[in-house]
C-alpha cells in the first residue's frame, strides 16, 4: 500500500489480516492512526509508516511487539508513546527531549538521528538494556544528563 494516498487509518481497517506479517504504508499522507488499528495484527513483524506526516504517535499493540521492526522516519513526529519495539526508526522527524514517554526496554536499534535533540534527560534510556545501537547524530544535543544511559 506504499506509495499512495492515505490520511487515516482507521480502527477496523486491519482486523481481517490476522496472519499479516509486513505492512508497508510507506509514502502515503497518513495524519492519523486510530488507536486499535493494529490489534488484531498478532504476527505483524515490520511495520513501515516512512514518509507520511505523522505528527503525535501513540500506537496501541495489545500483544508482544518484541520482535517488531517499527520504521516511522521522515514524518513530523514530536510526541511518541508506548513503543518498545526491537528496531524502531524515528530519524528525519521533529523529536525533541520532551518527546518521549518510552522506556525503549525490549528495543535494541534506536535511530534518532536527524531531529532537535537538545539534551538527553536523566534515566531517558536508563531501562534500555537491550539497546547494542543508537544513533544521535545531526541533532542539537548540549547536554547528557548523568544516567541517560
Amino acid at each position: 500500500l506504499r506509495h499512495n494516498y492515505i490520511s487515516i487509518i482507521k480502527q477496523k481497517f486491519f482486523h481481517l489480516t490476522d496472519k499479516l506479517e509486513f505492512l508497508d504504508l510507506s509514502f502515503n499522507k497518513i495524519e492519523i492512526i486510530e488507536p486499535k488499528s493494529f490489534q488484531k495484527n498478532l504476527k505483524l513483524t515490520k511495520l513501515y509508516l516512512n514518509n507520511n506526516r505523522l505528527k503525535n504517535l501513540q500506537l496501541d499493540f495489545y500483544h508482544s511487539i518484541e520482535n517488531l521492526e517499527l520504521i516511522l522516519n521522515f514524518n513530523e513526529l514530536n510526541i511518541i508513546q508506548k513503543l518498545d519495539p526491537i528496531i524502531l526508526n524515528l530519524a528525519e522527524n521533529d523529536l525533541t527531549e520532551e518527546s518521549f514517554f518510552s522506556n525503549f526496554m525490549n528495543t535494541r536499534k534506536i535511530y534518532l538521528n536527524s531531529n532537535k535533540i537538545k539534551k538527553l534527560n536523566n534515566q531517558l534510556f536508563f531501562r534500555a538494556i537491550n539497546l547494542v545501537l543508537i544513533d544521535l547524530s545531526s541533532n542539537k544535543i548540549i547536554t547528557i544528563e548523568e544516567n541517560a544511559f
